[in-house]
């Protein structure tokens, strides 16, 4: 709902949805595989640093601050919010 705290009429910005926190991208995986009740075998491509390739990231951390200047506040971590997350994928695809 972070739409509400917009000007009344925005200009065109990007704004970064997220935690205040970072989450490497092994455990945003191990968090899905858990709610989906699999066990997955992780594969690396070994690219620059560790990540899979060019511009890949081992961990997941999104600059908020600009929806931040505007008086929105994050309301779970990273890894409360890929919880919540993965639970609703899981329910649609259940349902």
């Amino acid at each position: 709902h972070a739409y509400r705290f917009a000007a009344d009429e925005p200009t065109c910005q990007p704004y970064n949805i997220g935690s205040n926190d970072a989450i490497p991208v092994t455990r945003i995986a191990a968090i899905v595989a858990d709610v989906l009740g699999v066990k997955p075998t992780l594969h690396f491509a070994g690219g620059p640093g560790g990540a899979g390739w060019k511009g890949d990231v081992k961990h997941m951390s999104l600059a908020t601050g600009r929806l931040e200047g505007l008086g929105w506040k994050a309301q779970h971590t990273s890894e409360a919010a890929v919880t919540l997350a993965a639970r609703a994928a899981k329910a649609i695809f259940d349902a």
